[in-house]
């Protein structure tokens, strides 16, 4: 990330002090991780990412993604290991993290590939929070894992406020 931020300013092409990130998907997982470690985000739109990576993980891992593919007591016990790795950068363990920052979150509650209900439960628990005044989630009822193009407007206009 911060590589990507470098070549962007000294390109001439992105603004130090208005450097946004926005991720979909697994992207969306990144730009929550990104969160954790790089103060200079100033803004960030999530779509369809889960702030949990841990906890994501576990779901795949015991989703229909893995059906037929048998794991050992060991095996396990490794994957939790693994995963614990994971929390530095886990935003759902690190909240505070987000730091009054704006940051915009966009799920469907029919996503197959990214649960819905994580994103929804991490905006719950946080909103409210001071470190969290200017978090805000949009949800696409009925919606899966494609980001419908009103979406796309909607993050755009987030940014051109945020930034």
């Amino acid at each position: 990330m911060p590589e990507l931020r470098d070549h962007y300013v000294e390109a001439g092409l992105s603004d130090p002090e208005r450097f946004g990130v926005a991720g979909l998907s697994m992207g969306g997982i990144t730009t929550c991780a990104a969160l954790t470690q790089f103060p200079w985000i100033k803004s960030a739109v999530v779509l369809m990412g889960s702030p949990d990576p841990i906890a994501f993980s576990e779901w795949l891992l015991s989703s229909t993604w893995v059906e037929g593919i048998a794991a050992s007591s060991d095996e396990k016990a490794a994957y939790t290991k693994e995963l614990a790795a994971l929390a530095p950068i886990s935003l759902a363990e690190h909240p505070e993290s987000i730091n009054k920052r704006p940051v915009h979150f966009w799920h469907g509650t029919k996503d197959e590939l990214v649960p819905y209900q994580m994103t929804f439960d991490f905006y719950q628990h946080i909103k409210g929070q001071p470190y969290a005044n200017n978090v805000s989630l949009t949800t696409t009822v009925g919606a899966g894992h494609k980001v419908p193009y009103l979406i796309s407007v909607e993050m755009s206009d987030f940014f051109s406020k945020h930034l």
